[in-house]
């Protein structure tokens, strides 16, 4: 929470690769954000690297006037892309390319909030402003929020980073009509997270050294904030981004059935198979 005199400052981070197809709407939403918000000075730094398409031509048209801050960083260096998978060598790169967007701006800047805003989710922007508005101008202090993140077919996408507690790696909530919902960790796409605790030098990480093995980065980060006593972290159940994630098959439309699948395929990935 921020002074109700006091112009509050928040950081947009967006790390993006291969995305040629969602790039312009990701750079569209983030405008009108800013624009929607003019008693809140917005930044945003963007990392890319090791696209294949035509992500790097693309961003490098793209105008960030809009905002009076902007670092944009393009590199190749020659990481794999995985896609959607939790090998151990993913969760490195995409944590290091977190922080990468996080410290090339906050060096330059003071900000009170950055938000990690992934480049390939939709979202009603005017909800968005009010979900951000609500965090800020709140006499609790939120440390971490999220909305809920769902896919095209309404089921809740975010799974692994979304954990009810730390003995709990695997959940989601069974309706969306709870409002806050107080969490162990969060992400969902589009998280809203107090700066003050990363620039104490918590940052996003592979390894969750509880756990004692390689886990999914939004959650460790969570983790950080937790074990520094910066515990407010919630979803609020009010709010939704859309993922463009397909179920391939008719069958998964079927809310129990996907349920199900969900829980089925997190067995297998996340228990029975070590994450190497």
């Amino acid at each position: 929470m921020t002074s109700k005199n006091q112009l509050t400052n928040i950081l947009i981070c967006t790390i993006i690769r291969n995305q040629e197809k969602t790039i312009k709407k990701w750079h569209s939403q983030i405008k009108q954000l800013v624009k929607q918000n003019k008693v809140i000075k917005f930044g945003v730094s963007v990392y890319e690297n090791d696209s294949s398409d035509k992500t790097k031509e693309l961003l490098k048209k793209l105008s960030f006037k809009f905002v009076k801050k902007h670092t944009i960083t393009s590199e190749n260096i020659n990481t794999k892309f995985f896609g959607s998978v939790s090998k151990a060598e993913r969760l490195i790169n995409l944590s290091n390319a977190r922080n990468i967007c996080i410290i090339q701006a906050i060096h330059k800047d003071k900000y009170d909030y950055i938000i990690f805003i992934e480049p390939d989710i939709k979202y009603n922007v005017k909800r968005m402003s009010k979900l951000i508005n609500k965090v800020i101008k709140s006499d609790y202090n939120f440390d971490i929020v999220s909305p809920v993140s769902l896919n095209s077919n309404n089921h809740f996408y975010d799974k692994w980073a979304t954990r009810k507690n730390k003995f709990t790696e695997y959940w989601y909530p069974k309706e969306f009509k709870q409002g806050l919902i107080k969490l162990y960790s969060t992400f969902s796409c589009f998280c809203i997270y107090n700066a003050k605790p990363i620039y104490k030098g918590l940052t996003f990480a592979p390894y969750n050294p509880r756990l004692k093995k390689y886990d999914c980065d939004t959650a460790v980060i969570c983790e950080n904030f937790q074990s520094k006593g910066y515990t407010n972290i919630f979803m609020d159940t009010d709010y939704f981004v859309l993922h463009p994630d397909r179920p391939t098959k008719s069958i998964l439309n079927n809310k129990q059935i996907r349920r199900l699948y969900d829980y089925l395929i997190h067995i297998i990935f996340y228990k029975l198979r070590k994450v190497n």
